[in-house]
């Protein structure tokens, strides 16, 4: 397992290349904490760059700082007062891609047939002297029946994995690109463009 923790800690009183606290240290027990656990989880704090004044606080702890190509520092973005620390390294995301599955369609099921299946199944399995045959048999022949049913009765369809589907994109966000796409090829938007 990769392991990868960052953030703004607020603990720059830390000589992270000695792996200590600094004389005078302002929080010297919240400090030495941090790298005890540092210490015995065997991560390494790859961030040497001040973030906010001269001091390190936003840090980035990893259990494999060989995947770390390097580390920069960017301006802060809108009241943030720290400097962000941005990270490139060998890691590349994972995308679980889902299979393509058969599901019914209940919209257009034929439920009246359904219903008159099953009551002639009822019929017919009370007339068989069911307490003759074992759970086992009972709940196959009821299952295989159901499931025919089903199968004849509702259509179905193939959903595939969309790999477009991205978990943050809700339904409002979604609106709202659409409705910028459909703006930006209105004639006097593209006007507008031609001003500009």
């Amino acid at each position: 397992m990769k392991l990868f923790i960052g953030g703004d800690f607020n603990l720059g009183d830390i000589e992270w290349s000695l792996g200590r606290c600094v004389a005078g240290a302002r929080d010297k027990n919240h400090c030495e904490k941090l790298i005890n656990i540092s210490n015995n989880h065997l991560l390494e704090q790859v961030n040497t760059l001040p973030t906010l004044q001269g001091r390190i606080l936003d840090l980035l702890f990893t259990s494999h700082s060989s995947l770390i190509l390097r580390h920069t520092i960017c301006p802060p973005i809108g009241l943030s007062d720290h400097d962000i620390l941005s990270v490139t390294t060998h890691i590349k995301p994972v995308i679980n891609k889902k299979a393509p599955r058969t599901v019914y369609n209940y919209k257009i099921a034929r439920w009246d047939q359904i219903r008159d299946d099953m009551t002639s199944f009822k019929d017919t399995y009370f007339q068989s002297d069911p307490y003759a045959e074992s759970v086992e048999h009972n709940w196959t022949n009821f299952k295989d029946t159901l499931l025919k049913s089903l199968n004849t009765n509702i259509p179905t369809k193939i959903l595939k994995g969309n790999k477009k589907d991205l978990p943050w994109m809700s339904k409002k966000i979604k609106n709202m690109i659409h409705k910028k796409r459909n703006f930006i090829t209105r004639p006097e938007a593209l006007k507008m463009k031609k001003i500009s």
